[in-house]
């Protein structure tokens, strides 16, 4: 069985509970960068200040493990490539 290494993003709004998964389209730019990424990983939590009134939202990162049947992996990488007009060999297909 293969494994696939996902991120899930929480929010929070003080950084202690009410943690919620974040959307993948609703996760700020910011957040973005893999150093930021590599630092929550690491732990560390997030904040991007507010202008008004403090941090109004609180982010951490968790790494899940999500098993896979075996092989599938490589049938959603062929799948990509066609997508992008590329044969599995990486040939250029004509539309």
């Amino acid at each position: 069985m293969d494994v696939e290494h996902i991120f899930v993003v929480f929010e929070s709004p003080n950084g202690k509970d009410l943690w919620k998964a974040v959307a993948r389209e609703d996760i700020p730019d910011w957040m973005r960068d893999p150093a930021v990424i590599d630092k929550m990983l690491a732990g560390e939590q997030a904040a991007k200040p507010n202008l008004h009134d403090g941090v109004d939202r609180w982010y951490k990162v968790v790494e899940v493990d999500r098993p896979r049947p075996a092989g599938q992996r490589q049938a959603r990488q062929v799948a990509a490539q066609a997508a992008l007009g590329l044969s599995p060999g990486g040939i250029a297909l004509s539309h």
